[in-house]
């Protein structure tokens, strides 16, 4: 899933999120979440070394999985970098690869 405002993400992700699953599951909908046509996705290129910052929030690649998911960067290397998720505490820090990360879009102006 992934929620386009941070005020949305309590009611969506980790166990909150189960709120709005029992709310579907009781109205009998179905809840998406899309990204707007005019909001370019930001994606560093292949060869560009994007300067991460302790402690600023990035997407990354969990797992072998192909979502995107925000993160808190805790230390920077050279070829990764080690990153605690913020969808679920119960999810262990983890190393991820430059490759797999990426800068958070700036949310649409309005």
């Amino acid at each position: 899933v992934d929620v386009p405002a941070d005020e949305a993400k309590p009611f969506v992700l980790g166990r909150v999120g189960l709120r709005l699953m029992k709310l579907c599951e009781e109205s009998e909908v179905f809840a998406a979440f899309v990204r707007s046509p005019d909001e370019p996705e930001v994606v560093p290129e292949a060869e560009e070394k994007v300067d991460y910052v302790v402690g600023s929030l990035v997407e990354a690649k969990y797992g072998n999985k192909d979502r995107w998911f925000e993160a808190k960067i805790l230390e920077v290397r050279d070829d990764a970098l080690r990153v605690k998720w913020t969808y679920d505490d119960d999810v262990p820090e983890s190393e991820v690869k430059r490759s797999e990360i990426r800068k958070k879009p700036r949310p649409p102006k309005e």
